[in-house]
């Protein structure tokens, strides 16, 4: 069925996918024929053609038919172009690229990429891998019941080695030269290109595999072009190249390498192997193990050719080693000898021990040692060496001491360690005897040498003690230090047998071994043990002569001064001497610069003997200079001073040096100013001097002070305050303007005023005269402005304007404000009076501001409430009307309506308004009142709707109305006389007919204010045949566009056949089932992505006639 009222809505697409075919490797230039199909929109209106372009988009033909021809051989692209006649492109001429169509209104299909080749080929290579396209131009008969198919005979038997389907697209099938796959061996080849038609099957024509080829088919229905020859041959000529074998540098390290080189024949590029699986680009094969290797070389046409090499490797690294112990413990006599086997010589040898790198290593202490060798090829090997050493010689002995010394003591040795049988030695090993027993030794130190079977030796010393006679080991003597008895002898003895005892001049024994208290003398020191031997010894004790000495003393010369000095002279004793001075630190015979008074001295010899010397220095007596003050300084800054300088009792005995500041030999110096003055009195007879010094002052500087300048009001009172510092006694003060002795004065001036001031002391002195000002202010003035006339609610500014006084205003208004301005909106009519004061006391002063007041007028209207569809009437009237006042209605969106009293007017633009009527008075005073939403306007919805043929079903009368109303919320449908619905989106089955049905369809549309529209269409259907094939479907199992199925109606069920075939025109799928699509399998597998070809029979129900489609689909992932 087909629905012919409806909304066409025709996308315009320009589009192109570049396919690569397979590629012709041929030179010859020969023409062939290419007819690509097509598939022609026999719709109304529309017109179908076809272009053929090279791959740079430039047409070179251009077809109704989609017959371009016959085409020089190489790679073109097809495309189908449908067109609106109403709306047609400019399609571009031979030439031109196509991508300027860029006008009307167009489809335009996918590129079909095509490629033309040469049908005759010689020397085409086996096993190169190359497809051979195959283009034949046969008589093509399309009609159904028509098949098309390429044979290949093998010449040399005459018999057929293969048959293909011809592709319907390009006009060509694809034979391989692959040998491997059984399909194209070598030899020479002719194929066919066979149209035959249903009944008539491969077998009835004779034309099966192994069968000879026929040639002709008689009266059958089929013919054959003419055959091509083609000539498959080994292309492989041999391949030569040298091969370089590295050898594993050592033994099972895969350090094997091999090289390939000078590459001679074949074709480049080259990949090379050593399995004949695996290739590579690299000519070189590394990380390998020893052994036997083949290596494979194969060029770009696959022709192969290999050669053998060999990989060895060195023995395996061996090691093995001698050692010789340490001989003696501690020692480094140890050797190790190593001997290698295996690898690669010379060998590198590399001791943990030392830097030795021989394959012996000596000198070594016992231990481990760690030896890596190393060969010519860096293989290494490691291995741990121990050392051994004999234990460490270890004894004990016996020791015998001597009696009383006699030679009866001896010496006894337990040896063990080492490495027995031992030997012994007393004479430092020049004599060794097997014996470990020394006796009849004396007391000594005797060192033993030990020596065991490998000559190792030990030395022991031991010592044999004598317990015979006591010895002195020593005498000291201490002599007397000062001529008394405090010598002394200590005797320090040893040896003999028990405890030893002595006396002195064969006095009796005692164990003190000290003798004190002696004298001067010569004595006889006995010692004796317990087995009474005895020991004799002389000592003598010597004393000094005795300490003496002469002192001599210098006087001060001046009281006071430190130029005595005391000289001493010592003999006796032991000299050198040491002095000591209770005045000083001195440690000399002569102590000088010494003040008067006592000293004592104290002299010591080397042996500390020493005396007391008390010494007295005297000095002459002390005198003072005195300063008298004659006349004292009078006022500050005078010179009138007066001073005399005198000593007591005998002034005449003196003479008076005035030094500073003045210089003058006189007792008396006068006209002085304040300052330091020094005298310096010298006795006449002794030259002794003594200084004094007197500061001589003035009074302090008489200074006044006075306060400063002063601001006053009228009526005030200032206070005039000095100060005084300085002069003398009592002050007296001298004002002007006949003001009182006084320091402090209050003083009222009613004009501005200077006073002045000076000061007197007792003493005449007068201080400088200072003035002070003392200024009056002017009295307070103020100014309020402005009188006015407003109208009631509005607002008024009052202010005012105030000079005068100390500017520390305070207004008070007769309202209560406080400002020097305010705003205010009285009602009424009134007057506003400010007081003015200030902060010190003026006068208080006064204004007015008058300000009139006038009544606003009344705006107040009906309040009636006006809306619905449009247009609207309003009628509005003012209340309380006034002729002397004027009148303006206004509403929200600032349209002024009615410029009278009353507003009566209609309203068609949608909308709600605020309405407001102004008031102006004759004084210009304006008052409005306004209405919310006074008028409200509501607007009709717009009524529209598509109609769209359900196409689910063939022959479906089933209509879905797409309701395409706005503004609206309630909507009625009436199909005709068939029927209603209230629904939005209804759809709609209608009465199918052998003839056009011409149906009324209403839809009422109403919106939430109760506004309502309509409309009405005409809906024609008519059964008619239906046929809609998609181009381009997704098996990505999104179930979204899975299944490529045709859409169409009209046509017989029970006689229809659906086909799917790949590029190369095998058959892939086939249905009997209209309702049955295909979703992108072939045996079990998603196919590739790619352009396939469709084919659908069918007989159509009107005329019975059967029809054959052909196009494409494209498969995308």
């Amino acid at each position: 069925m087909r629905l012919y009222k409806y909304i066409f809505v025709l996308v315009c697409l320009f589009f192109q996918v570049n396919l690569v075919s397979g590629a012709c490797d041929f030179t010859s230039s020969e023409p062939v024929v290419i007819i690509p199909s097509g598939t022609h929109n026999s719709a109304v209106g529309y017109t179908q053609i076809y272009v053929l372009t090279d791959f740079n988009g430039d047409i070179i033909a251009t077809s109704s038919t989609g017959n371009f021809g016959i085409q020089n051989f190489g790679s073109y692209n097809a495309y189908s172009i449908n067109y609106d006649n109403s709306n047609a492109p400019v399609i571009p001429v031979v030439g031109v690229n196509i991508s300027s169509i860029n006008t009307g209104c167009y489809n335009i299909s996918s590129a079909l990429p095509i490629t033309v080749c040469n049908t005759s080929v010689d020397s085409v290579c086996e096993n190169s891998g190359n497809d051979i396209v195959i283009a034949m131009n046969p008589n093509y008969n399309f009609a159904t019941g028509y098949n098309q198919i390429l044979v290949m005979v093998d010449n040399a038997t005459g018999n057929i080695v293969s048959i293909k389907n011809l592709d319907l697209i390009t006009g060509s099938a694809t034979f391989t030269t692959d040998a491997v796959t059984g399909e194209l061996t070598l030899g020479n080849y002719t194929v066919y290109a066979v149209n035959y038609q249903t009944p008539e099957t491969l077998a009835t024509l004779g034309l099966l595999l192994g069968n000879a080829w026929p040639g002709t088919f008689g009266a059958a229905c089929a013919n054959s072009s003419g055959g091509d020859l083609i000539k498959v041959e080994s292309c492989c000529g041999p391949i030569t190249f040298d091969l370089d074998s590295t050898d594993l540098l050592c033994f099972n390290d895969f350090s094997g390498q091999i090289n390939v080189s000078n590459i001679n024949g074949g074709t480049p590029n080259y990949n090379f192997s050593i399995d004949n699986i695996t290739y590579q680009t690299s000519t070189n094969f590394s990380n390998l193990d020893t052994g036997n290797y083949t290596v494979y070389i194969r060029d770009t046409l696959g022709c192969l050719d290999s050669s053998f090499t060999q990989i060895n490797q060195p023995a395996e690294l061996d090691l093995s080693f001698l050692v010789d112990s340490v001989r003696c413990f501690g020692g480094n006599t140890g050797q190790i000898s190593v001997s290698l086997t295996g690898g690669s010589i010379p060998y590198n040898f590399n001791w943990s021990s030392s830097l030795n790198a021989d394959s012996i290593e000596s000198n070594l202490f016992a231990g481990l040692d760690t030896l890596n060798v190393t060969d010519n090829n860096g293989c290494s090997i490691d291995t741990i060496i121990e050392v051994y050493e004999p234990t460490n010689l270890v004894y004990s002995s016996n020791i015998i001491n001597a009696n009383c010394g006699v030679a009866d003591g001896s010496i006894k040795i337990n040896m063990s360690g080492g490495i027995p049988n031992y030997q012994y030695s007393l004479d430092n090993g020049v004599t060794f005897l097997p014996s470990d027993s020394f006796p009849n030794l004396s007391a000594g130190l005797y060192d033993v040498v030990v020596e065991d079977a490998k000559g190792c030796q030990f030395i022991i010393q031991e010592n044999i003690i004598n317990n015979g006679a006591p010895v002195i080991d020593s005498l000291i003597v201490i002599n007397p230090l000062c001529n008394g008895q405090t010598g002394q002898i200590n005797v320090y003895a040893s040896g003999g047998t028990g405890i030893i005892q002595y006396n002195l001049d064969g006095g009796l024994f005692q164990t003190n071994n000290d003798f004190t208290n002696l004298i001067a003398n010569t004595y006889t020191v006995n010692i004796e043990d317990e087995n009474n031997c005895t020991l004799d010894s002389v000592v003598e004790i010597i004393e000094p002569s005795a300490l003496n000495s002469q002192i001599q003393v210098t006087d001060v010369s001046c009281f006071g001064l430190n130029d005595g000095e005391i000289s001493v002279t010592v003999s006796g004793g032991t000299s050198p001497y040491f002095y000591s001075w209770t005045s000083s630190a001195n440690t000399d015979s002569t102590e000088s610069n010494l003040f008067a008074g006592i000293d004592t001295l104290t002299v010591t010899d080397n042996s500390g003997c020493f005396f007391d010397s008390i010494i007295t220095v005297n000095e002459p007596i002390d005198f003072t200079v005195d300063i008298l003050v004659v006349d004292s300084i009078d006022c500050f800054g005078s010179d009138n001073g007066i001073l005399s300088a005198s000593v007591s009792p005998n002034p005449n005995d003196y003479q008076y040096n005035w030094v500073s500041p003045i210089v003058l030999n006189s007792p008396v110096i006068t006209d002085l100013t304040t300052n330091i003055y020094t005298v310096v009195a010298t006795n006449i007879l002794t030259g002794c001097t003594d200084t004094n010094f007197i500061d001589l002052i003035e009074p302090e500087e008489l200074v006044l002070t006075l306060d400063s300048n002063q601001q006053i009001c009228i009526g005030q009172t200032a206070v005039l305050t000095s100060n005084v510092n300085g002069g003398t006694g009592v002050i007296g003060y001298n004002w002007n303007n006949g003001l009182p002795n006084n320091a402090l004065q209050n003083v009222s001036p009613i004009l501005t005023t200077e006073y002045t001031l000076n000061v007197t002391d007792e003493n005449g002195c007068i201080s400088d005269t200072l003035s002070v000002l003392i200024s009056v202010r002017d009295s307070l003035h103020i100014v309020a402005f402005n009188d006015t006339t407003i109208c009631e609610g509005s607002q008024v500014n009052i202010s005012s304007l105030a000079n005068g006084g100390d500017g520390n205003y305070n207004f008070n208004w007769s309202n209560g404000i406080n400002t020097a301005q305010f705003n205010d909106s009285p009602n009424n009519s009134i007057n506003y009076v400010v007081t003015l004061t200030d902060g010190c006391g003026s006068p208080a002063v006064y204004d007015t501001v008058k300000v009139v007041v006038n009544q606003l007028p009344i705006a107040s209207f009906n309040r009636d409430e006006v809306e619905g569809c449009y247009p609207v009437s309003s009628a509005y009237f003012a209340n309380a009307f006034d002729a002397t006042n004027q009148y303006s209605w206004v509403l929200s969106n600032g349209d002024v309506v009615s410029n009278l009293d009353s507003l009566v007017a209609d309203f068609n633009t949608p909308g709600c308004y605020d309405l407001t009527l102004n008031v102006t008075s004759a004084e210009g005073c304006v008052s409005n009142s306004t209405f919310l939403n006074a008028i409200c306007v509501y607007d009709y919805p717009v009524a529209s709707f598509e109609s769209i043929l359900n196409d689910d079903e063939f022959n479906s009368t089933l209509i879905n109305f797409n309701n395409l109303s706005t503004g609206g919320t309630i909507f009625n449908w009436t199909f005709d006389s068939f029927g209603n619905s209230d629904l939005q989106d209804p759809s709609f089955e209608f009465p199918l007919t052998d003839s056009i049905g011409v149906y009324e369809v209403c839809l009422d549309v109403e919106n939430i204010y109760g506004c309502s529209n309509s409309i009405c269409d005409l809906i024609d259907i008519i059964n008619e045949d239906l046929f809609f094939i998609p181009n381009t479907f997704t098996p990505d199992g999104d179930n979204r566009n899975d299944i490529f199925i045709p859409v169409i109606s009209g046509y017989d069920r029970s006689n229809y056949q659906f086909q799917i075939f790949d590029r190369w025109g095998e058959l892939i799928f086939e249905t009997d089932d209209i309702d049955t699509g295909w979703d992108g399998v072939y045996k079990g597998t998603v196919v590739q992505q790619d352009v396939y070809v469709w084919k659908i029979t069918a007989k159509k129900i009107k005329t019975q006639e059967i029809e054959n489609y052909i196009g494409h689909v494209n498969v995308l992932k």
